[in-house]
């Protein structure tokens, strides 16, 4: 716990064991402001709940996946021979000239990561019976791959949807949303 504040301290309680949280519901929601760190604070909520097993993050733009798995690889407390990620991520995902001037210091360069949209390769990935954690960054755009790569019946045991009040209600309806990604 020495590497969280106490607002992400009270927001990994609130979400897991809270009244509104995972332990009475299936799904929730945290608002959070910018810079406050969202991207730990789901990270620290996925290491907090033991059973979890399968993690899908999903983000608006690519260079948001990179920094999203750094800050994993960097900063989790699961085993590194223990789970094992994969990011998919198609070459149409490039974020815009805005988007990247609110990242400066970050980079779009995925060349050092490995990065997929290939169904058979992700189903591959995510059936792998190793007994490892996995992980999957994804981007919204390249979500419907992972849909179309989950097993029949799968779900991932948590979902975290960064940013998703700014793609959402552009994705999907409440209609067209696919049951895999609920």
């Amino acid at each position: 716990d020495g590497d969280r504040d106490r607002g992400q301290a009270q927001a990994i309680e609130s979400v897991v064991e809270g009244p509104n949280g995972l332990a009475n519901h299936d799904r929730c929601k945290m608002v959070v402001v910018s810079a406050a760190g969202k991207t730990l604070t789901g990270m620290f909520i996925a290491e907090a709940m033991e059973e979890i097993r399968t993690v899908l993050v999903l983000v608006p733009w690519r260079i948001l996946v990179r920094q999203t798995l750094l800050e994993w690889l960097e900063n989790t407390s699961w085993d590194p021979d223990e789970f094992e990620f994969r990011c998919v991520v198609s070459e149409n995902n490039a974020a815009t000239a805005d988007d990247l001037a609110a990242f400066r210091e970050s980079t779009d360069d995925l060349s050092d990561i490995l990065v997929t949209t290939d169904v058979a390769t992700i189903r591959k990935f995510l059936t792998n019976k190793n007994g490892k954690r996995k992980l999957v960054v994804s981007t919204y755009h390249s979500s419907e791959r992972v849909a179309e790569a989950m097993p029949r019946g799968m779900s991932f045991d948590l979902a975290i949807f960064d940013e998703a009040h700014r793609t959402a209600c552009l994705l999907y309806t409440s209609d067209a949303a696919d049951d895999s990604l609920r």
